[in-house]
């Protein structure tokens, strides 16, 4: 397996996640672009572990795209569902936290840093299921079981990260930091 696949597959789903912007909201387009770049998500990873061709480029290129891909998912989404201000709240808290915690972790340990961690893996499962529930169950439901999720998923990273006196990566859940 050549080295640079695993980085290839991130690369279409970072062009397939600014294409998403193209959707109007939660149409048939959206759901195919976004189905892709689900399982290049999952394939990436699988692919960079299964061939032992992870490097630190490739974690933080996965990182910086699955990003791009959520602010695509928010952009298109957001004006297309009838949100209310609670959920643009929760949204925006999420958020908060996530540069809060990324920007401690980047400052302490002189480079960009995204965890990895069990309950953000969730919180990413969860996304990526979820414009497929908006479809059939109620949007605050939805809304309200991501959010939990993802905010867990951001307290959890930011609490490792303002404990960690060294950088660890491959840490996957606050129970496993050495205090």
């Amino acid at each position: 397996m050549k080295s640079w696949v695993p980085d290839a597959i991130t690369a279409s789903r970072l062009i397939a996640s600014v294409l998403l912007l193209a959707a109007g909201g939660l149409d048939i387009y959206f759901l195919v672009i976004y189905c892709y770049c689900g399982i290049s998500d999952l394939a990436d990873g699988y692919v960079a572990r299964k061939y032992d061709l992870c490097t630190e480029f490739g974690s933080a290129f996965d990182s910086v795209t699955d990003l791009v891909l959520v602010l695509a998912r928010l952009a298109v989404l957001i004006p297309a569902m009838p949100a209310e201000p609670w959920m643009i709240y929760f949204i925006i808290i999420i958020a908060f936290f996530r540069i809060v915690s990324f920007s401690i972790a980047s400052l302490k340990f002189r480079r960009p840093v995204f965890l990895h961690t069990k309950l953000n893996k969730i919180a990413g499962a969860c996304l990526r299921v979820s414009p497929v529930f908006m479809l059939f169950t109620d949007l605050g439901l939805v809304v309200a079981v991501v959010c939990t999720v993802s905010l867990a998923g951001a307290l959890g990273e930011l609490a490792i990260n303002i404990k960690s006196e060294e950088l660890n990566p491959g840490i996957r859940t606050f129970r496993d930091l050495q205090l």
